[in-house]
């Protein structure tokens, strides 16, 4: 959904955002998800709003069975919060 907005914010969107699976690579910020998954699960999140426009990503993580752990923010625009499920 409106992945250019990601990479320029002087378009006159409200809201970008790419979802990872089973690539590791975030083409719009050349950084890495932590780990692909290859079962549905969603590895990592990019996003951005119109409110502040920045840029925030979470990286996932699941036990044995595929239910979510917890959501850790990444990179250095990412929120300073972690909450564990």
């Amino acid at each position: 959904m409106n992945r250019v907005y990601l990479k320029n914010d002087t378009q006159n969107s409200f809201f970008g955002y790419e979802l990872g699976y089973s690539d590791t690579l975030n083409s719009l910020l050349g950084t890495s998800y932590q780990k692909a998954l290859y079962n549905g699960n969603i590895t990592g999140t990019v996003w951005r709003s119109k409110g502040d426009g920045q840029l925030r990503k979470y990286d996932y993580s699941y036990d044995a069975a595929g239910r979510l752990l917890s959501a850790l923010p990444n990179l250095p625009m990412a929120l300073s919060t972690s909450r564990q499920v």
